[in-house]
This record gives C-alpha cells, structure tokens and sequence, in this order.
C-alpha cells in the first residue's frame, strides 16, 4: 500500500473516490487478497473477491492466461459484474457519511431528521454539507436561526434572506413592523390569546391585503410559537422554511413594499 494513504483503509477511499467501473482491479488471480487496493499505471486499482479462487484450478488457470492474451473471459466479467455491489457492502459503515458514493442514502438519512427532498433536491453536494451539519444542528432544531442554518447549507440563499423572528411571549417586535401585519383567518381562541385590551384593531385594505393592527400600539403581539415573516410580493413565500419548524408553528405575514 502506498505512502499517499495515510491511515484511510480500503473502503474509506473507495467510498471517496469511485466512479465508472475502471477502479475495479480486475485480474484474474486466485491468490489475490479480498478487498485491498493498489496504485497501478492505470491508477488506483480496488479489488475484492476473488471469484476464480472458487472455481476449478483448471479453469482459473485458463482464464488468467485468457487474460494475459487480452482475451475476455467470464471471470474478469463477474469481477467487473459484482464489483460496485461487493464494495457498498464491504463499506455500508461508511455510507451514511458525507463521503457517501451513494446520494440518494444520505437522502434517506437527512429526511429520518426532518429534512425533505423539497429542500435538498437530491443535490449530492448539498446532501453531503446537510450530512455533515446533522449531529450539531438536530439536538438544537425548532427555531428560525437554526432553520435558516440549514437553508443557507443548502445554498438557498433567497430563502435564508426572508426577515423571521420568533418572540418571546408577548413580545412586542420592533422589525418588522406589526402594523403592517396582514389578516388572516384564526381560532376565536388564536385571536384572545394575543389581543392586547388596551387597543382596538384598525381594520383597512391596503395593497390588497385587509390589516388591522393599530397605528400606536399592537392590537395583536406575538406568542411563543409565533414567527412573524416580511414578505414582498415579488418573491415566493418561505416553503422551505416551513418545513423546518415545528408542526404548531404559527407564520404572521408582514406585507413589506416590493423593491423596485
């Protein structure tokens, strides 16, 4: 084994570096070791099983000598057939790695954490940086700046940039503004739970969008589970960014000027 491996085995490197099948170390030889890998003047060679090693002395001795002839025979063939599955077997501990050659696992292990496709779109590099940012995001999930963590991963930069905060309770946000909050339908319950009795709602229509938060004051404040967004018209609302919040997440919409 060459110097350049450092201390990475034979599976940690093919699980790294694989693609097409001209990493497979082919040769027919009944006396070759399982799974080890060699620096060949056609580059880095992987080789497994030796399948002729099962196979009558006769035939694996014709075979190897078929292939030294620059004959194709059958042994090289199942030794290309078999070789991707005997290595993703060989190195499944390393498949739910970033270093994963296979996408769409990483696909299965991000969405059992509450990442769907909608967000990573089967990207394998976006799946790999997702992968890598797991163990510390999930224990600390469930707030806006733990979700737009994950889109900025993503590379979704439109979707990190919407204005979001999630209050305390009570609170009264001072970015973006709650006067310009639009109406949306609600519980009779949703509605006690955040009015504030010292103001009335000051119901109008503006840029199409009935408001009703006062001029002075806030009728309505905010709740624990509320995340107020500011959206323009001229861009699509946060989907992705739903996905990543709680299930009783409550989004208020804030109608901000579009940019001209």
């Amino acid at each position: 084994m060459s110097q350049d491996y450092g201390a990475r085995t034979p599976d940690l490197e093919w699980a790294h570096r694989t693609s097409g099948l001209g990493w497979v170390d082919a040769r027919v030889d009944p006396t070759r070791r399982a799974y080890v890998q060699e620096e060949t003047s056609e580059g880095r060679k992987f080789a497994h099983i030796p399948y002729p090693l099962f196979m009558p002395p006769v035939m694996a001795e014709n075979a190897a000598t078929a292939q030294q002839n620059g004959q194709a025979t059958m042994a090289e063939g199942l030794l290309l057939l078999f070789a991707r599955a005997e290595w993703v077997i060989h190195s499944r501990k390393w498949m739910w790695s970033p270093l994963s050659p296979i996408p769409r696992l990483l696909s299965h292990l991000v969405g059992a954490f509450g990442i769907e496709p909608e967000i990573h779109h089967n990207d394998a590099d976006v799946l790999r940086r997702v992968t890598a940012m797991l163990p510390s995001w999930h224990p600390t999930r469930g707030t806006v700046e733990r979700a737009r963590e994950v889109l900025e991963c993503t590379g979704d930069a439109e979707q990190a940039r919407y204005t979001a905060s999630l209050a305390r309770d009570g609170a009264r946000p001072t970015s973006p503004n709650l006067r310009d909050e639009a109406m949306a339908c609600r519980t009779a319950k949703w509605w006690s739970a955040r009015r504030d009795e010292e103001s009335v709602p000051h119901y109008r229509i503006e840029s199409g969008f009935l408001k009703f938060q006062p001029s002075t004051g806030d009728a309505f404040v905010l709740r624990r589970e509320d995340v107020l967004l500011e959206w323009r018209q001229d861009r699509k609302l946060p989907r992705q960014l739903a996905r990543l919040l709680p299930a009783w997440t409550v989004f208020r919409l804030v109608i901000a000027p579009s940019e001209k």
